[in-house]
């Protein structure tokens, strides 16, 4: 991004104009991306310095593919190993998603194609990380496939996915830090005993050079006839959210509920959410990413994108500057789609995908979802976030 001083690219050094002396935005400090019935926005936050969260965002006619991921800040290199995994992820379930017919397949043929997304996420921290570090970097994880009928998640750390309808919010992911450990292996101890924890919040699951390498969590949903979205967050919103109240009020908002926008309604929904985290102290980078059953594409062709701000197959990516093209050559666009919603206060998705804009450029198990038997137990050492 140019400084807003007008100095050149190359005049910037450690993130500072060499010119003005102003600190200049990250590449990560803000991005979203529109895919109509998909959506996601990741912001650095009040506090936080830099953004360590990455997501991506994998579309294939009506099944949505999303990865959240939050760098764990304490860990130098995170950033990186989070943008890594999330992308990998995504692509390796969508490259399953195109070979079968995933609604077809089982509960357990699916979870086979999350357990090869997470070890190749995984793996790929390996080639980004520090192996060798004391500290080594680390990252949650947390990806979900919404599909007619089901919806499968799979998780390591404290970024969530909740389920959202007409009938309130669910949360389908259970966080993997010290607190929740304890409260597993001694179930007598009481709320109180627990809230009092010396580093109740770091991690024993992530993903990283120093991770356990066990399979992640695993949940399949049957989110029902009514229409709903899956919402995937790091802690940067469910800190200030954790039942998903918020995120309910945001699902039943229509259209004209919103400020004006170039957004589309599941992309203003998310954006809300954002704002509402900022609001709150914005004490942590804040990453939503919401996938509208209500409305599902039907497309020949994949629509991919991922918060680098690069897309393929002639889809635009947003975000708050142009960062680079597509694999046909589309630039990268800010803001890009604008939306269609029902009149009224009820839960509602959007009408009609809405076409690219050419405007500027610009993660607890709910209770009738029960976790796989792939599920494993709380490992690793602790990673405070």
């Amino acid at each position: 991004m140019d400084p807003t001083c007008g100095a050149s690219p190359d005049q910037l050094a450690g993130g500072f104009c060499q010119v003005c002396g102003l600190a200049q935005p990250g590449r990560r400090d803000h991005i979203e991306i529109d895919r109509g019935w998909v959506a996601g926005i990741t912001d650095r936050g009040v506090v936080r310095k830099a953004n360590e969260d990455a997501f991506a965002i994998e579309t294939w006619d009506e099944v949505a593919v999303v990865c959240v991921c939050d760098g764990v800040a304490s860990a130098p290199g995170s950033a990186d190993i989070s943008e890594v995994a999330a992308i990998t992820a995504a692509e390796t379930v969508l490259e399953a998603v195109r070979t079968s017919n995933w609604t077809e397949l089982s509960d357990d043929d699916r979870a086979d194609v999350l357990d090869e997304a997470t070890e190749r996420a995984q793996a790929a921290t390996l080639s980004a990380g520090q192996a060798d570090s004391a500290n080594a970097p680390a990252s949650t994880y947390v990806l979900a496939v919404l599909s007619p009928g089901v919806l499968d998640v799979a998780w390591l750390g404290d970024s969530r996915a909740y389920w959202i309808n007409e009938f309130g919010p669910e949360l389908l992911t259970s966080d993997h830090n010290h607190r929740n450990a304890v409260a597993e292996a001694q179930p007598d101890l009481g709320a109180a005993q627990l809230a009092e924890l010396a580093n109740g919040a770091a991690l024993v699951r992530y993903l990283g050079p120093d991770g356990d390498g066990e399979p992640p969590e695993i949940v399949h949903f049957d989110p029902g006839d009514a229409p709903g979205m899956v919402v995937v967050c790091s802690d940067g919103l469910s800190m200030y959210d954790e039942e998903g109240t918020v995120m309910a009020d945001a699902g039943r908002k229509a259209a004209a509920s919103f400020p004006p926008s170039e957004r589309g309604l599941v992309a203003a929904r998310a954006a809300s959410l954002v704002e509402f985290a900022l609001a709150s102290g914005g004490g942590d980078n804040v990453t939503v990413v919401i996938a509208d059953s209500s409305h599902a594409a039907s497309e020949s062709e994949s629509t991919r994108a991922t918060s680098t701000g690069a897309a393929s197959t002639g889809d635009e990516a947003v975000g708050h500057e142009a960062a680079g093209h597509g694999a046909a050559g589309d630039e990268a666009a800010g803001h890009g789609a604008a939306g269609h919603g029902a009149a009224g206060d009820e839960f509602v998705g959007d009408e009609a995908s809405p076409a690219p804009s050419e405007s500027d450029a610009s993660g607890d198990v709910a209770p009738d979802a029960e976790p796989s038997a792939r599920a494993s137990s709380a490992r690793g050492k602790g990673k405070a976030t």
